[in-house]
């Protein structure tokens, strides 16, 4: 994220500083010093255009976001979400030496979980216990939240994750992914 948010973070000081000497130019002119009051189509551009370069990082922040979740969703089973995908969250972060990716969906009555978890390399665990996150989870992150047991998929470390399972409600079609890497 860091070279990107940087240079948002220079845009937004560029439109806070263009609109800071639009409002002086615009004190300058009722004073009878001139400035922009003769140019009313230059000062209405100027305006907009400052206030866009301010506009920028929230916009692009926000459709970061959605791209985010798309993207967590890849990362952890290989595959775009597609249309019977729903409701998908995400909470994914890391820091240094550590990433996590943690997911939540429902999918729809048309498609078998079995196909995302053998695209994400998952096998259906014959113990049915739903393994700890090691790190805090948001709070709509419940996947022992199903009426009947979940089905419990668990992956093997590799070299992209340490650790990495899944859950699916059958009764509600819901889907909690979890996935780990520890350096």
């Amino acid at each position: 994220m860091g070279p990107a948010f940087s240079i948002l973070g220079v845009l937004f000081l560029c439109g806070m500083l263009l609109f800071m000497l639009l409002i002086l130019l615009m004190a300058a002119s009722t004073k009878g010093g001139g400035g922009l009051s003769g140019r009313p189509i230059l000062t209405a551009f100027l305006f907009s255009f400052a206030i866009a370069l301010m506009a920028g990082p929230a916009i692009t922040s926000t459709m970061g976001s959605t791209y985010s979740n798309e993207h967590a969703f890849r990362m952890f089973f290989g595959r775009q979400p597609g249309t019977n995908v729903k409701f998908l969250n995400n909470a994914s972060g890391g820091g240094v030496d550590y990433s996590t990716i943690i997911l939540s969906f429902e999918l729809g009555q048309e498609r078998k979980f079995e196909t995302f978890a053998a695209s994400a390399r998952l096998k259906l665990s014959p113990a049915a216990k739903i393994p700890e996150a090691a790190f805090d989870v948001p709070d709509w992150w419940s996947p022992d939240d199903c009426p009947s047991a979940p089905e419990v998929f668990i992956g093997a470390p590799d070299s992209t994750w340490s650790e990495k399972w899944a859950t699916f409600c059958v009764d509600t079609r819901r889907i909690y992914a979890y996935a780990l890497w520890i350096e």
